[in-house]
Parts: structure tokens; C-alpha cells; sequence
């Protein structure tokens, strides 16, 4: 295919273009008065209403202009990484990106050194960011305000994010997930124990008169690293654990041929067994099968032993070795269909509490993959011991799924601001920031000082939009806020007062808030020093 070469302004012209197109639907959607947008695939002819600002900008395409396709690729990308890293603020990033990108390539255009303007712009961003850590509070007890605020100001979801947090625990790493159903109202669904992610192997194994589950009451749990086939030499230690007159439950990476069938075989004969006043030594068996890959197995099994008190799992197993002292403990084994939940463990708080410590270790590690860093942070959840289900529900898919949205960035937000803390909200943060940085902007250079007034009117644009979204005058209230000397002052778009931001709920994460400037100022830096563009050729 032919290839197209463009330089110069044509680029710059371009580059600008893709990035209004991208952002002007999305940043709409910013603040308490921020409108919805609809989109329709036509592919999978479905349409979708929502505010989230990452929905809104993947759904984006430019199919004939390939130089506004790169500028839509790019902003995007920051648009992900936000959304990655923290879930929220992902309008105010799009927003940052067309200000520093459109300005600054204007800049460019009149000969200011694309260098110079980048490390200005650089320079203001490290002093912003020390600011922003420094003026930013902790959540103490606002979890159902950040939840509400950033679930635009819907009280249901603040309270239920909340209700969800008081079980699975206010902290970072607290188990909660939120996921859709078929349901028509939405409920929170709480868990208490170990879980993991790997129901029964087989029907056989069904042993509650409830339905679909296995339960094991006291039972002993053996935990083995590798793969088991044969059910004859589990017998001597199955019959041990049955003249206690307690449960075994098995855990491993592979259970197969004869031992799986023997034990699915009795299984079966179970119920016949008690109806006919018989005992049966392998009626309590419970087998549950690691669902981590073969690699990762020992660090699953690493994180069970110091709930259930097992020294650790066996490798290359010798069963006649094994005594009813070296098997783990615990209250209940529930197994259904997808997961398996371990309630009271008989070990140590203090086992788990090292355990989680090198776990929080492990995620402090920069060369982390995000995969390794979402595995990481499950382990951590399911050694928590509470879970949470938010169970987002609906009279149709499409308001299900709005919901969802609302809920994904409320508790995105929480769990942000459970990391760094929060300032006061509606831009009103990074506006007095932006009003400190313009009266020390160094003058040693004036394409320097120019990075510097760019960044400045960037981080000041997520105020202006919130303002623009609720028809509000913004000089006018900027000043106000300027002026006053209320603790963190800031305009409540929905009261139309000057309020104490933080003492009314208006907060934003700080890690929101830094994430967002420092992906937009990175894919900024990007095109203004992009002079050139090879295109396939269209037509």
C-alpha cells in the first residue's frame, strides 16, 4: 500500500484536529452538571448512555484521516493508562491532554523550542504533583461522600459502596468487586473466609441437600503441589482422618484417573450408605483443584498455610508419611460451582498479617506487569478474609449498564483515595495550585516560561469545564475562590455556594489527580516533538 509523508504544520494541524474530536464529546460529561452521551455500534447494534469519560473515548474512531487516527490513538493511550492505574479521572486526563496538546503545539508553530516548552511543562508538573501530596487529606470516615460524589452525586450508590467497604474493610486492597446482573435491583452480596476462584470437578461431588454446593464441616485439609492419580495410596490416611469422624478435604494441581473416579464413585454410594444406617470412610472427601497455572502454584498454596495451619504444601507427596498433625484446620470448606470458600482456618493472624506484609512488598516492585500486579493484589484480597459483591442490576441491559458505570468510577475513586488521600474537589485544587505557579514561573528562559503557562492554563481547564457544564460564569468564580479564606473554598455547582470542598464530600482522589496530569503531560511531550508522519495513503 502506498505510504503518505507529511511534516511540519500539515502535522501539527492534524495532530490537533484528532484530539478535538476525541475530547469534545467526552469532557461534557465533567462535573456534578456534566451531561450523558450515547453511543451506538453499529456492529453489535447496540447503544450504550453513560459519563464515563474512558467508555466514551474508546468508542471514538476516525476511519478516512489516518493523521487524526494517530492523534485519537495517542490520547487514548494516556486516556487506558489512567484507567488502568486508578479507574477515575479519566475526562479530566482527556481534558489535560487537549489543552497541553493544542497549546502547546500553537506554541510551536511560532518557533518556541518544542524542547524548552517540554521541560517547562516538566518542571511545572513536578511542583504541581509535591503540592497535590502535600494539601491532600486522608479519607478517615468519607468513603459514602467520595462514593457518592463520584457516582454523580447518586446517594444509592454512595451508600452501597459504603455498606460494601464496611465489610470487606476501608483500606486499599479491600475484596470488592462489581459486577452486572440479571436482576432487576442491586444488591450488595457479602462472603466471609478464604476464597478461591475454582468450583467442584463434578457433579458426583454434590453432598447438601441445599443444591448446588458441597459443604465440609471440620474438616482436615491437605494441601499437595503436584498431581494425583492414585486413590490406593490416599487410603491409609483417608481411613486415619475417618476414625477422627471428620471431613478430608484435598487440595492439589491435577487430580486424575483412578483417584478422581474412586472418589466420585463414592461419592455416589453416600447417600444409599446413610439410609441404610452404613458408614463409608470416603464420603468426606472434598477435592479442590489449584486454578493458577502449574508456576504459580506454591504461592497459592503459600498464602492458604497460615490460614488453615498447614506448614506448607507437600511436593512429590509420600502419603504413608503424612499424619493427622500435619494436616491444615478449619471450621467450614464450602465448594460450588465456581469458587471454594475456606471459613474459620485454624492458623495464625499472625502467619496471615506476614504473609499479606510480603505480598505488599511484592507489589511495590516497578518492573511488575500490570497481570502480575492484578494476581498480586487478588492474593491480597482473598487473605483479607471479607469479599463484597456489588451486584449492579437494572429494568433494561442498557440502564444495568450505565449503573455499572456510575458504580465502576465511585469505587475506583474510593479505593484511589484510600491510597493517597483527597483534596477538595470540583478543580478547585489544582486552580489555587495553578494561581501559585503563575507568580513563580522562571523567567531565566522564555521558551521554558512558556512550558510553564501552557501546563498553568491546563490545570486550570477541569475548573473552567465544570463551570461550563453547569452554564456558571467561571472568572467570576474563580476569583471568589481565590480571594476567600475559607479552608479548601470551592464552588458546589448544585447549591450555587461557596462551600469548604472537603467538609461538603466534593473531594477528588489524589492519585486521580496526579496519574491524570502525569499521562497527559507524557503523550503531550510526545507530539510536540512529532515534525513528521508516514500514513498509508488513502485512495
Amino acid at each position: 500500500m502506498d505510504k503518505e509523508v507529511k511534516f511540519g504544520r500539515d502535522v501539527r494541524v492534524g495532530l490537533m484536529s484528532g484530539v478535538d474530536k476525541l475530547v469534545d464529546p467526552v469532557k461534557i460529561t465533567l462535573g456534578a452538571k456534566g451531561k450523558l452521551v450515547g453511543i451506538y455500534d453499529s456492529r453489535s447494534m447496540k447503544s450504550h448512555v453513560t459519563k464515563d469519560g474512558y467508555t466514551i473515548a474508546k468508542s471514538i474512531e476516525e476511519g478516512s484521516n489516518k493523521l487524526k487516527s494517530l492523534a485519537i490513538s495517542l490520547v487514548n493511550e494516556a486516556i487506558a493508562k489512567t484507567n488502568e492505574d486508578v479507574g477515575d479521572a479519566t475526562t479530566t486526563t482527556a481534558i489535560l491532554c487537549q489543552k497541553l496538546i493544542n497549546q502547546g503545539l500553537k506554541s510551536i508553530e511560532v518557533d518556541v523550542d518544542p524542547m524548552k516548552l517540554k521541560k517547562g511543562m516538566d518542571d511545572a508538573m513536578i511542583k504541581t504533583i509535591a503540592m497535590i501530596k502535600e494539601v491532600s487529606v486522608p479519607v478517615d470516615d468519607m468513603i459514602r461522600n467520595i462514593a457518592t460524589i463520584s457516582g454523580n452525586n447518586n446517594l444509592f450508590i454512595g451508600d452501597t459502596i459504603a455498606e460494601a467497604f464496611m465489610h470487606a474493610g476501608n483500606h486499599e486492597e479491600s475484596s470488592i468487586k462489581v459486577v452486572l446482573t440479571d436482576e432487576p435491583k442491586t444488591i450488595v452480596e457479602t462472603v466471609s473466609g478464604y476464597k478461591l476462584e475454582k468450583g467442584f470437578l463434578r457433579d458426583d461431588f454434590i453432598n447438601h441437600v441445599d443444591g448446588d454446593k458441597c459443604v465440609y464441616e471440620n474438616p482436615y485439609i491437605l494441601m499437595v503441589h503436584g498431581k494425583i492419580d492414585s486413590f490406593r495410596d490416599f487410603i491409609p490416611l483417608i481411613e486415619k482422618v475417618a476414625h477422627e469422624g471428620r471431613p478430608l478435604v484435598i487440595m492439589a494441581d491435577k487430580f486424575e484417573g483412578e483417584f478422581l473416579n474412586s472418589v466420585a464413585v463414592s461419592m455416589q454410594s453416600q447417600l444409599r450408605d446413610i439410609k441404610a444406617g452404613k458408614s463409608n470412610y470416603f464420603q468426606h472427601i472434598g477435592l479442590v483443584q489449584n486454578p493458577m497455572a502449574l508456576q504459580s502454584a506454591s504461592e497459592l498454596y503459600g498464602d492458604i498455610s497460615p490460614i488453615i495451619g498447614q506448614a506448607g504444601s507437600y511436593l512429590n507427596v509420600i502419603v504413608n508419611d503424612i499424619e493427622i498433625a500435619d494436616l491444615g484446620e478449619a471450621d467450614t470448606v464450602e465448594i460450588n460451582r465456581t469458587n471454594t470458600i475456606i471459613r474459620g482456618g485454624r492458623g495464625s493472624k499472625e502467619g496471615v498479617d506476614k504473609r499479606l506484609k510480603q505480598l505488599t512488598v511484592q507489589m511495590d516492585n516497578d518492573d511488575l506487569t500490570p497481570f502480575q500486579e492484578a494476581i498480586i493484589r487478588e492474593r491480597i484480597e482473598s487473605l483479607s478474609g471479607s469479599h463484597a459483591y456489588i451486584r449492579v442490576g437494572g429494568d433494561t441491559p442498557a440502564e444495568a449498564k450505565e449503573l455499572k458505570d456510575l458504580f465502576d468510577d465511585a469505587f475506583n475513586a474510593v479505593r484511589a483515595s484510600l491510597k493517597e488521600g483527597v483534596t477538595a474537589g470540583g478543580g478547585s485544587t489544582l486552580l489555587r495550585i495553578a494561581d501559585h505557579l503563575r507568580k513563580n514561573i522562571p523567567m531565566y528562559d522564555v521558551d521554558v516560561a512558556r512550558g510553564w503557562q501552557i501546563f498553568i492554563e491546563a490545570i486550570e481547564a477541569p475548573f473552567y469545564q465544570v463551570m461550563e457544564n453547569a452554564n456558571e460564569k467561571p472568572d467570576v468564580i474563580k476569583e471568589k475562590i481565590l480571594q476567600s479564606r475559607v479552608d479548601n473554598c470551592g464552588y458546589n455547582v448544585l447549591t450555587k455556594q461557596y462551600v469548604n470542598m472537603i467538609d461538603e464530600g466534593i473531594i477528588d482522589p489524589a492519585m486521580a489527580e496526579r496519574v491524570a496530569i502525569e499521562n497527559a503531560v507524557a503523550v503531550a511531550g510526545l507530539m510536540y516533538n512529532m515534525d513528521a508522519v508516514v500514513l498509508e495513503k488513502i485512495g
